[in-house]
């Protein structure tokens, strides 16, 4: 009897355990799912050895880009270094020893330093600019007030968006005045007193005033000296005159 009893309560106890691990089961995992599931990093990795050719490719492509605009950028200093010292070469070419030479030496000197600022010209940036300035200034010296007007112009177009601009194109009005294009001349004063870039604008300011004054545009004249003097800058030496000028007008009768 005591030995069946022992049985019974042997196997109580193994039953309990079997009970207690089943529900420390059911605890853990409830709902019968799997607990293998892959960790981020795991995914990671997976995706990677699977993909692994066409990332380094890409990441190939990425470096050759990289390395091809490092190169691009490099060559294209270069280059710009290499034609700006040529032209600066020319330059030197033309002022040296200029004094020596007979006005006949002197004019051909000028006809070569244009020969060869040509294959400076029509390029753009920075290269163009410089060779058409220096142009300017040699068909200034050679009185070919037409041509340095043109290439003013050339250089404030291929100048970009700089001081440059206006200053070129300031020179261009010069020389259309030169030539007496008074409405061609008092059109680029005009914008460039209107070019924020412009540095000296009381003196476009004033050039647009004197030119319409010598046209009997007095009205006109007044309004372009009076703007000056709105600016509020009184001390400005195109402000002295532009005042200067009201005053005459006003005694001479042209304006209220």
């Amino acid at each position: 009897m005591a030995k069946k009893e022992a049985v019974k309560e042997s196997t109580k106890k193994v039953e309990t355990k079997k009970a207690t691990k089943s529900v420390e089961k059911a605890k853990i995992n409830p709902k019968g799912e799997k607990t293998n599931k892959k960790t981020g990093a795991a995914v990671i990795d997976g995706f990677l050895t699977r993909n692994r050719l066409p990332i380094l490719i890409a990441s190939g492509l990425i470096v050759l880009i990289l390395v091809v605009y490092i190169i691009s950028v490099s060559v294209i200093n270069n280059v710009k270094e290499k034609d700006l010292g040529q032209i600066e070469q020319i330059e030197y070419l033309l002022t040296k020893d200029s004094t020596d030479l007979t006005d006949e030496e002197y004019n051909a000197r000028l006809d070569k330093t244009i020969e060869n600022l040509q294959e400076f010209v029509n390029k753009g940036g920075i290269i163009g600019t410089r060779a058409n300035m220096l142009c300017a200034d040699v068909y200034a010296k050679k009185g070919d007030n037409e041509n340095a007007k043109k290439s003013w112009e050339t250089a404030s177009k291929k100048s970009g968006n700089n001081y440059l601009r206006p200053l070129c194109k300031f020179q261009a009005a010069v020389y259309a005045e030169e030539l007496g294009n008074n409405d061609e001349a008092i059109q680029l004063y005009v914008e460039v007193a209107k070019d924020s870039m412009f540095l000296d604008k009381p003196h476009a300011l004033f050039s647009v005033a004197r030119l319409n004054e010598t046209k009997g545009n007095f009205t006109e004249a007044q309004n372009y000296y009076q703007q000056i003097l709105d600016a509020g800058n009184t001390n400005d030496v195109w402000a002295s005159l532009a005042k200067t000028r009201l005053i005459a007008l006003q005694i001479d009768g042209k304006i209220e």
